[in-house]
């Protein structure tokens, strides 16, 4: 009953509004006004509380606009319980001017506002002061591909930064060095951290990075993706951070993985380790102590580097990992890597059972597995989620069927198409174009914020 109100007085708002803009601005501002729709809601006779609860349901747009509706509107669409949490990605041209930005930051951000996203905006250090000494409760600030600057006439100006965020992501981000030395001084509170080049290269240059990373003592993801001056160095010195549960360094080409043997038995929280695209060897591989992590997401796929031989070494070790879901091995040494030896000798060491909590298999791109080596892999070891698309030995067919047991469930997800008979025996398969991997990672609860 309480949706079906909320839903109506939703359509509601929504109806005044449309008929409110469309009238000329004297008529706007005469809130009385009622609507001769039959069945309407009187908005007027509202509360300022259900009105406001309503207006919870509107975009920072949508919001704009309703304020333009009468005087009593305009007042509730800036109440500061609105401006909570903001998303301003969609305004970047807009607000592309640096004085418009810190007025709607000084005007409309300040004390409320608990997540921000300025994605795509160029930032000077005095936004940046502003909302570090305004916005006492901002615990969230997103602030990926921005242009960071410092004007001349504000130079001598410090450059402040928020110092009580719990997440910050400057992904793709670029601009002067000065700016992420800040930065670096200012996240002792931050669970959640993405870099970027920039950032790399200010807290390097300036010999600052043990400091930096000793005072990460709450950090618990740390998302590298694309940092190509990221090297086994750098990583290594977060080590320190023993809560960190997710490690992202996918497409860090400079990464080597000198690093793995000293840094896994350091992190005893880690379950997500992702190599993706990096330039890890074999030997580095098999000297980590695997089997006594807690690892439950591996992705070592498009790894250009690991050999087939390699992987003769490695595999054997993945299978006693006791807390593994799911291992990415998609176009591993460039896609010549993995064979049907590897897969027949992986599932043998599977059948023994120390590796109970594998659930999905990334071999996709694959070009030495035939579908003889899949067959026999999959009755050997029935795994839930196996993806194989795009495997130029592998049969495009529609349609697979395989047996799989009472306990095995298959797990839905965007590329795997799953039906059930009503026995619950029998699984239909139709693979897609494209690996299944990043939705899997999406909808794990142990992954990133946001899908690689």
């Amino acid at each position: 009953m309480v949706k079906e109100l909320v839903r109506k007085l939703s359509n509601a708002v929504i109806y005044n509004i449309t008929r409110a803009l469309s009238v000329n601005e004297e008529d706007r501002q005469d809130e009385g006004e009622e609507s001769s729709r039959p069945g309407s809601v009187q908005i007027s006779a509202l509360n300022e509380s259900t009105i406001l609860k309503i207006f919870q349901y509107l975009s920072i747009s949508e919001l704009i606009n309703t304020s333009l509706v009468c005087k009593r509107w305009q007042h509730l669409s800036f109440d500061g319980s609105l401006w909570r949490n903001v998303d301003l990605r969609h305004f970047a041209q807009t607000l592309h001017d640096e004085q418009a930005l810190r007025f709607v930051t000084n005007a409309y951000l300040v004390q409320k506002v608990e997540t921000l996203d300025l994605s795509g905006f160029n930032v000077s250090h005095m936004t940046l002061n502003s909302l570090a000494s305004n916005c006492p409760d901002l615990r969230k600030l997103v602030l990926k591909s921005v242009t960071f600057s410092i004007h001349e006439e504000d130079a001598e100006k410090e450059v402040l930064f928020p110092a009580d965020l719990e997440h910050l992501d400057i992904r793709y981000s670029h601009g002067d060095a000065a700016v992420y030395q800040a930065m670096a001084r200012s996240l002792t509170k931050v669970k959640w951290l993405g870099l970027c080049d920039a950032f790399v290269l200010a807290v390097t240059a300036q010999q600052t990075l043990q400091q930096t990373v000793s005072s990460l003592e709450k950090l618990e993801k740390l998302d590298l993706t694309h940092c190509n001056l990221a090297k086994d160095e750098f990583v290594e010195a977060f080590g320190v951070c023993c809560r960190l549960k997710v490690l992202s360094l996918r497409k860090c080409t400079h990464i080597e993985g000198e690093f793995l043997p000293k840094i896994i038995p350091q992190l005893p929280c880690l379950e997500t380790l992702i190599l993706n695209s990096t330039s890890i060897e074999d030997e580095p591989l098999n000297e980590v102590d695997w089997v006594n992590s807690k690892i439950k997401y591996l992705d070592i796929g498009c790894c250009p580097l690991i050999s087939s031989k390699g992987l003769d070494s490695l595999l054997p070790i993945v299978a006693q990992m006791p807390y593994l879901e799911y291992f990415g091995l998609c176009r591993v040494g460039e896609g010549r890597a993995l064979t049907d030896d590897n897969l027949q000798s992986f599932a043998k060491q599977l059948q023994i059972g120390t590796c109970p909590a594998l659930k999905s298999l990334n071999l996709s791109l694959s070009n030495n597995i035939t579908d003889e080596g899949v067959e026999s892999f999959q009755k050997a070891y029935p795994i839930e989620t196996l993806d194989v698309s795009n495997c130029s030995q592998i049969t495009d067919d529609d349609d697979d069927v395989f047996e799989l047991t009472n306990e095995r469930k298959p797990s839905v997800t965007d590329s795997v198409i799953s039906t059930m008979s009503d026995e619950g025996q029998k699984l239909t398969r139709k693979r897609s174009r494209g690996s299944f991997s990043t939705v899997q990672f999406a909808l794990s609860n142990y992954s990133l914020e946001t899908p690689l």
